[in-house]
């Protein structure tokens, strides 16, 4: 047999190479479609899950609002809506835990702090209930006792006119006596006008100005700020009450003095406000505590969300 040619060795050798080159290029264009293929297999199987975790996260960050705007509940209709949203969240949240779990991923974490958000939202909506039960008394109790104080600035004023008017006469009087020659008696309606009817108007004038000081000290008593400033209004209020119960006590017709004797006892009962208002910060303290609470738990619970 003969031997080939240089160059019919050359093109069989170029011929290989081609043949080599092209085998691998129709291997590599197989082995990419293989992974490009099972990678679009591995991410359409995580496509549920990752739409869970979002879901998830999302239903966490929607209790957190609802748990904010259950704080600032200001009324029943607010605090009854809120609860019923977080009611809702949490049930989302915990029917997407249990699928997770039955697609093999370790829930149990998350589970229990969702439970301890639950045990804590409760907890909270319990509180912000007790919260406008107590501001339905203060306002109903705050404008008692308003409307009692400007009752009696209403009869010491009707004093004070009274009094000035028979100062008036008497004042008159004083002229008359005067002109007859009656120096004497004179001289006593004028003792009896400046320590007797003059006295009695500045006092029912002060009963009048002390009960509208105490009126707008009730008023906005719930918006004093620390226990200094309640501790203060608190001191004011005494004082008040202690100078309306003297000046009461003065007055000289005894219908009046009855009357406002009734106002008193109703004005008294500052006491009882100042504790319901007490009772309220208390439990706003309270609710900041468990509202740390619950942001600390929610921000480990989209943590761990965001983890898998």
């Amino acid at each position: 047999m003969s031997t080939p040619s240089l160059t019919r060795r050359l093109w069989l050798a170029f011929a290989l190479m081609a043949a080599l080159t092209l085998l691998s290029t129709v291997i590599g264009w197989i082995s990419l479609r293989v992974i490009s293929q099972v990678e679009q297999t591995n991410t359409q199987a995580l496509l549920p899950t990752m739409n869970m975790a979002r879901q998830l996260s999302e239903a966490s960050a929607y209790e957190l609002f609802s748990a904010q705007n259950l704080t600032n509940a200001d009324s029943e209709g607010v605090w009854l809506a809120q609860g019923k949203m977080l009611k809702a969240q949490s049930l989302k949240i915990n029917h997407l835990l249990q699928a997770l779990s039955e697609q093999g991923f370790n829930t149990s974490a998350i589970a229990r702090q969702e439970k301890e958000i639950a045990q804590t939202l409760g907890q909270q909506g319990t509180l912000v209930g007790e919260i406008l039960t107590l501001r339905a008394q203060q306002q109903q109790l705050s404008r008692q006792i308003a409307e009692a104080a400007e009752s009696i600035a209403a009869q010491a004023h009707g004093q004070a006119n009274n009094a000035a008017t028979s100062a008036g006469a008497t004042q008159a009087g004083i002229y008359d006596l005067i002109e007859s020659g009656k120096g004497d008696q004179a001289e006593r309606a004028l003792d009896r006008l400046i320590d007797i009817d003059l006295e009695y108007v500045n006092q029912m004038n002060e009963l009048r100005v002390n009960a509208l000081r105490f009126k707008q000290l009730i008023v906005t008593l719930k918006d004093a700020q620390g226990l200094s400033d309640a501790e203060d209004t608190d001191e004011k209020l005494n004082q008040l009450v202690k100078i309306l119960s003297r000046r009461q006590q003065r007055i000289e017709d005894p219908t009046v003095r009855a009357q406002i004797a009734d106002a008193l006892e109703k004005i008294n009962q500052y006491t009882t406000l100042v504790t319901l208002f007490r009772k309220e910060n208390a439990i706003r303290d309270q609710l900041q505590t468990l509202m740390a609470n619950n942001l600390f738990q929610f921000t480990a619970s989209v943590r761990k969300c965001h983890s898998w």
